[in-house]
């Protein structure tokens, strides 16, 4: 059906909104001017783009977001179980404790966007700062409150497989076992009594399966688990991953800054409340009693409403 070329008002869409809720729906990957296109079609009336976003935004509630792509190697079986697994041990969220790995290259601390006049092109200006370090491994290590900062070092890369300092390099099993051993076990609880910090969960890494970690994990009395193969929806670290090179990025033009001093800045940077709903959105269990801190403000709030009518306060 060809479409008239009308000047149709916001207010006039509303014959239209289930057509485009269709569209959505099935095509959510559309650019905009294919929902309009597609829109005109099926409705004979061409609208604009600018009313056709008004609609997708209030009547419809859409908005535009990037898409999350699950690895096809991903076991829904396999999920489903590791889940019950997860609440079957675990009846605190204080009890679990996320280990993973994060490598930085130097390129991931460069800012990809700049300030420049309009029309003439953006110039990339490669600048070396006195403290722009090598890339590293980021040990890793998050609980409900954030990163644990004794927990967590940083491993720089070494110069190829002949270089000297054995604290530099890849992380293999060996060395992973090494970390977990003095690094996290000393700050783990015990499993048995129920302690915070007594479940440490590891992803599927290869490196991650060292024979000396149920050793280990005996000697210092915590519990393993180990998620399931591409289970990254239902790894929080990796969102704590994300924040912590955003905000490596965030401090790479300050040179008064040391590197230590950025990456203690980075690790601080995820909060309490940044887990909670990290956690939240992964509908991990143990999470009845935690409330963010707006929510404790609200809850404050009505209780003092509550003793102001009473005369209580």
């Amino acid at each position: 059906m060809e479409a008239d070329i009308l000047k149709v008002k916001y207010s006039t869409m509303e014959p239209a909104v289930a057509a485009l809720k269709q569209i959505l729906d099935e095509n959510p990957r559309f650019f905009i001017t294919e929902i309009v296109k597609e829109l005109a079609d099926q409705t004979g009336t061409l609208y604009s783009q600018s009313t056709v976003y008004r609609c997708m935004r209030e009547k419809l509630g859409y908005s535009h977001q990037k898409v999350q792509l699950v690895p096809r190697q991903m076991s829904i079986l396999e999920k489903a179980n590791y889940e019950i697994a997860l609440a079957a041990v675990v009846s605190n969220a204080k009890q679990v404790v996320y280990i993973d790995e994060a490598h930085k290259s130097p390129a991931e601390e460069e800012r990809k966007f700049g300030w420049f006049v309009r029309g003439q092109g953006a110039t990339k200006l490669l600048e070396y700062l006195a403290h722009t370090s090598s890339g590293f491994t980021l040990h890793g290590a998050v609980d409900i409150n954030g990163f644990i900062l004794e927990m967590c070092r940083v491993r720089d890369m070494g110069i190829g497989k002949t270089d000297p300092n054995p604290a530099k390099g890849t992380v293999d099993s060996d060395v992973f076992a090494d970390y977990i051993e003095e690094e996290v076990g000393p700050f783990m609880g015990n499993y048995q009594n129920m302690e915070a910090r007594s479940l440490l969960v590891l992803d599927n890494a290869p490196n991650h399966f060292s024979p000396r970690l149920e050793g280990i994990a005996k000697k210092f009395g915590f519990k393993l688990l180990y998620l399931y193969p591409y289970g990254f929806d239902d790894n929080p670290i990796e969102s704590c991953f994300f924040q912590y090179k955003s905000s490596l990025r965030a401090t790479s033009l300050n040179a008064s800054l040391s590197r230590d001093e950025r990456h203690y800045i980075a690790l601080s940077s995820v909060s309490r409340d940044n887990m909670i709903h990290y956690y939240r959105s992964m509908n991990h269990p143990g999470m009845e009693n935690y409330k963010t801190s707006d929510e404790l403000d609200v809850e404050e709030e009505e209780d003092m409403k509550y003793l102001g009518e009473i005369g209580g306060y």
